[in-house]
């Protein structure tokens, strides 16, 4: 019970690094004229599932939902709307932003999901107990 509590404070302090760095470098690229909102979602999965020791379909769906407020406040702050600057309004009129805008923020969600639902993000796979090496008597000659 102990080390799940301690895995699961992990995947979350993964998280919120790799969100943070994400809005971060979604901030610098939009003062240097470029747009990246997938950024701040895909660095969030990656961070959690970096940290993670097990494959959980459920911590996909959390760091998918958790990106899909990231990206939606991060272009809040980047793109209020002229009409009505409040983030309940952002929210509730996104469909009317540029389809590409459209298109980022879902590629972020996805990133988010399918990289932080699974474990050791770029270790291939999730992490295994190391195998017993064979001993001299099993290997024939």
């Amino acid at each position: 019970m102990r080390e799940r509590v301690i895995g699961i404070f992990l995947e979350v302090i993964g998280a919120a690094v790799g969100g943070f760095l994400g809005y971060i470098v979604f901030l610098w690229l939009v003062r240097q004229g470029f747009y990246g909102l997938m950024i701040p979602g895909g660095l969030l999965g990656f961070g959690c599932g970096l940290v993670a020791r097990e494959r959980s379909f459920v911590r996909g769906i959390l760091c998918a939902v958790a990106a899909l407020l990231l990206e939606l406040y991060a272009e809040w702050k980047a793109f209020p709307f002229v009409a009505d600057e409040s983030f309940t309004f952002m929210v509730t009129h996104f469909h009317e932003k540029a389809q590409i805008k459209i298109l980022m923020l879902v590629g972020g969600v996805i990133l988010a999901f399918w990289l932080g639902k699974d474990a050791g993000v770029g270790r291939g796979g999730p992490r295994s107990k190391p195998t017993q090496p064979t001993s001299d008597a099993d290997s024939p000659e």
